[in-house]
């Protein structure tokens, strides 16, 4: 095989222009579905977040102070 940098194309597996589109109302509960699956994630990642954030506004110094 020659080095010439050039990718080989390929063909598709299958006819893609023969499928129905799908509906909507079943790609969102594929969506919901996904977004249930990955509950895990997205609760890791928001109390991190919380607790990163909590940390650094109590390491900031105060850049003002109060006037009588």
């Amino acid at each position: 095989m020659e080095a010439s940098g050039r990718i080989p194309i390929y063909e598709p597996p299958h006819d893609l222009r023969g499928q129905q589109p799908e509906p909507e109302e079943d790609s969102r509960m594929v969506k919901l579905w996904l977004l249930w699956r990955e509950r895990r994630l997205f609760w890791n990642v928001a109390w991190k977040t919380a607790l990163l954030s909590a940390i650094l506004a109590l390491l900031l110094p105060v850049h003002y102070e109060g006037v009588v």
